[in-house]
């Protein structure tokens, strides 16, 4: 029997002798010349041993070969595209197979594996075509992280070889808790026209900054009255606020004070809910009293009467562009050089004057003067005078802050 020997001389490699049981496997030819190419490039090394054979000066090298095994060339999976996501959001992971010779796709939902911690999970949905799929997780509930792992084998490449499972995937954050905002009690029980304030906070473990409140945000809530004031906001840090409501108008009645939905976010999407505040007795009151000139009995067509009008605020409260409003009989009209300046037709038959703000102990006297036309029968007449403000500015004050005096002509 021959021996084998490979025998080097610069790079070039000979072999002196072959016999085919001399050869180990892994050197002898392929069957089919195809099956030999691979497609990761072929790993050699050779011992570092060497020696002279007999009757030679050339040196033997012992060689081995190694072939990788064919394996497929790579799938990537990205990142989420959110940080934070709750139930309104889908989180989409991408997936992407890089091998150049990919065949088949089967990726599916069942692949999917979800990760979780807390209470966080999610439905999951996949679709794409070619290399690149998409991982949707959608209707998340709870609070905590998600991620994902992809299971191998949902792919082949042009040699059959699988592609590899790939994950766990980074995570983001599941959060459906809403951001709390808190109104505390008011400073006072009882007041005529304030002050009275009212803690402002707000609180979540990713809320979005900066948080801002403002006099626009904030309503003030009076149940059985028209209650109004001025409104003031002062923060105290990122998270805190004081809201301050004086000059109070609309009692006697109870003031709360009301925040609007989504008045604060967070990174999940997540925004807040209205509140309202504890209630507040306000005892102070706009009241008038109003006084009309005592009219004749008896009038004739043609003839003119003056009205004197005479107003006072005997209430703890100012009244807010105030004005007077006047009735008139229906045979009668205004006769404007006997009036006090100012009046204004808002109606058939009635007209307006406006006081701009009466405050308390404020008082007041006008002229209305009017002539009367010549009715078709003998009747009765009336003249109403009301007093509104910017509280009930359609209607007159209620009886218990102001009166309507009637008075009646009867025309001969």
């Amino acid at each position: 029997m021959k021996n084998l020997h490979l025998r080097s001389r610069s790079t070039r490699l000979r072999v002196q002798g072959l016999e085919d049981r001399a050869v180990p496997a892994a050197f002898r030819p392929f069957p089919n010349p195809a099956a030999a190419v691979s497609p990761l490039p072929v790993q050699a090394s050779h011992t570092a041993d060497t020696a002279t054979l007999p009757g030679s000066t050339t040196k033997a090298h012992s060689l081995a070969l190694f072939t990788a095994p064919r394996v497929f060339q790579g799938v990537n999976l990205s990142g989420p595209n959110f940080d934070f996501a709750n139930q309104a959001r889908a989180v989409t992971y991408t997936v992407t197979y890089t091998d150049p010779s990919i065949q088949a796709v089967s990726l599916s939902a069942k692949d999917v594996t979800l990760s979780a911690t807390g209470n966080a999970t999610a439905n999951v949905t996949v679709d794409g075509s070619g290399d690149t799929w998409h991982v949707v997780l959608n209707g998340i509930q709870g609070d905590g992280t998600l991620g994902i792992s992809i299971a191998a084998g949902t792919a082949t490449n042009a040699n059959g070889d699988p592609a590899p499972a790939v994950g766990p995937s980074q995570t983001f954050i599941a959060d459906n808790t809403l951001p709390a905002v808190t109104i505390g009690g008011p400073s006072v029980s009882t007041t005529k026209a304030g002050p009275v304030s009212f803690s402002v906070s707000v609180a979540d473990a990713y809320l979005t900054a900066p948080v801002t409140l403002t006099p626009s945000d904030v309503t003030i809530v009076s149940p059985n009255t028209h209650m109004a004031g001025t409104i003031g906001v002062s923060q105290i840090d990122a998270a805190h606020f004081t809201v301050t409501v004086s000059d109070l108008r609309g009692g006697p009645g109870l003031l709360a004070i009301k925040l609007p939905d989504g008045l604060v976010s967070d990174l999940a999407g997540n925004l807040s809910v209205a509140q309202t505040s504890a209630s507040a007795q306000v005892t102070g009151a706009r009241k008038f009293r109003l006084q009309l000139s005592t009219p004749p009995t008896f009038v004739r067509p043609g003839s003119s009467y003056t009205y004197l009008i005479a107003y006072r605020n005997i209430g703890t409260e100012t009244s807010t562009d105030a004005a007077l409003v006047v009735n008139l009989p229906a045979d009668a009209a205004i006769v404007v050089g006997g009036s006090t300046g100012g009046w204004t037709l808002i109606g058939p038959g009635q007209y307006r004057l406006a006081l701009g703000d009466v405050g308390p102990n404020a008082f007041g006297r006008v002229r209305f003067q009017v002539t009367f036309q010549s009715p078709s029968v003998t009747t009765r007449e009336q003249f109403i005078v009301s007093l509104t403000d910017d509280l009930t500015p359609d209607v007159p004050l209620p009886r218990r802050v102001g009166y309507s005096t009637l008075f009646r002509s009867r025309l001969v």
